[in-house]
């Protein structure tokens, strides 16, 4: 899966998303969040190639 295509302030907008999201998740829920949502961004952006 090649999510180099994807800008990383992209990323870094989605990870303030997730954590505007879930204010009062614990740092490690974060980055379980932050990651699955990262996955799922790079297959949709993938699969629209």
């Amino acid at each position: 899966m090649h999510c180099k295509r994807i800008d990383p302030e992209e990323k870094g907008i989605n990870l303030v998303s997730i954590h505007e999201l879930f204010p009062e998740s614990s740092p490690e829920h974060k980055v379980i969040l932050a990651l699955a949502y990262l996955f799922i961004t790079c297959r949709t952006f993938v699969e629209v190639i």
